[in-house]
């Protein structure tokens, strides 16, 4: 069914890229096909998005359209980094930076630059696991990690000239990125959470995804078992329900490192790991649904997740309690549970668009209206 719909997406984009065609519109004629190379890589088939990717930036590239040349490089670049070709990401990252730059497109810098700090920490890491039998390993992983860092001060420059989030998230993420990687796993995940408010702020949806997922491996290194599984399965619903597969896969990746670390923990330690135990709430009614009853299973959901027996301000957005992105997916699906029948059903990202019990009271409230005048 997903790749039916992803297909019937394709299908959409292309005959969107002939509308443009005919108008003669080429900006907007690259990005149709860049959408239907990203509905080609969501359903697996990586050959063609590559080859649809390809397309765009040719075009692109006759049309003297420098920027969606640079957008075309970076989405390249992208998939040779999902399919395991470092090198050649690493120079496609490098020439969307060029294009950026040419078109001084402060976000497309930015972006372009974290992919080239992401891309070269991995060739860098890769290095070093073969430093032990190679010293030309050795001179290669300090050779990449060097480009890491020059990138990486160019992005923190670029962050404080632009003064705009999205530079700023990305900054923090490179930052957190090396963190992870020489092995300070604390200031790593200080880090991530400054990278994420910046992604929020800005709406990048795959940023935070992101973010969940470096917190979730340091968290796992640290041992915090519990910490790492909440970021990691929250980072694997989310793109599983968005639909992006690469973060999905990696995700669960993860997730079976903390299933087999986990094993090994004696139980009373495993006890404290787990999701706490739910109410037995019966199910509200949609079509009488009573606000102020609605209020207080939210606040009792909350209360249980967060371990607090104190009475809560339904004002105050609830991560800053202590709900974590795990846990709020714990709170949507009870909610979902007690609340059979409502449509629209509440959405994906319900604890960044409604962080409050007061804002999800008022979004159920007002679907169960929008149900009763279907």
């Amino acid at each position: 069914m997903r790749n039916h719909s992803l297909s019937e997406a394709r299908e959409a984009a292309l005959q969107a890229r002939q509308l443009y065609r005919d108008l003669l519109d080429r900006d907007q004629e690259v990005l149709a096909l860049l959408q239907a190379s990203q509905c080609s890589a969501l359903s697996g088939d990586t050959d063609l998005a590559m080859q649809t990717a390809s397309e765009a930036k040719e075009l692109a590239k006759r049309a003297a359209r420098r920027c969606a040349e640079g957008i075309c490089w970076h989405t390249l670049a992208s998939l040779h980094l999902d399919w395991g070709r470092l090198a050649d990401a690493s120079k496609m990252a490098k020439k969307a930076l060029t294009c950026a730059k040419r078109c001084h497109e402060h976000k497309e810098q930015a972006r372009s630059l974290l992919l080239f700090i992401v891309i070269n920490l991995m060739i860098s890491k890769e290095y070093e696991a073969d430093a032990d039998a190679e010293a030309e390993a050795t001179s290669e992983a300090g050779e990449h990690f060097r480009r890491v860092e020059e990138k990486m001060e160019e992005l923190r420059l670029l962050a404080q000239r632009a003064s705009e989030p999205f530079c700023t998230a990305c900054s923090s993420h490179a930052v957190a990125a090396v963190q992870l990687h020489r092995g300070s796993y604390d200031e790593a995940l200080r880090t991530a959470q400054t990278a994420m408010t910046a992604y929020e702020e800005s709406a990048d949806l795959i940023g935070v995804l992101h973010m969940y997922l470096l917190m979730g491996k340091a968290h796992l290194t640290r041992r915090s078992f519990r910490e790492a599984r909440d970021a990691t399965e929250a980072a694997c619903w989310f793109g599983e329900q968005l639909g992006f597969r690469s973060i999905e896969e990696n995700a669960r990746t993860i997730l079976q490192e903390i299933q087999a670390r986990e094993a090994e923990l004696p139980e009373p330690q495993l006890r404290r790991a787990r999701v706490p135990e739910m109410p037995n709430v019966p199910k509200l009614d949609v079509q009488a649904l009573d606000v102020e009853v609605l209020r207080d299973v939210v606040q009792l959901f909350v209360k249980v997740l967060i371990g607090s027996d104190d009475p809560i301000d339904p004002e105050r957005p609830l991560m800053e309690m202590g709900l974590t992105s795990h846990l709020a997916v714990v709170l949507r699906d009870h909610l979902a549970k007690v609340l059979p029948g409502l449509s629209p059903p509440l959405p994906v990202t319900l604890i960044y668009d409604y962080p409050s019990i007061t804002s999800i009271t008022q979004l159920v409230t007002t679907s169960a209206e929008v149900f009763m005048q279907v």
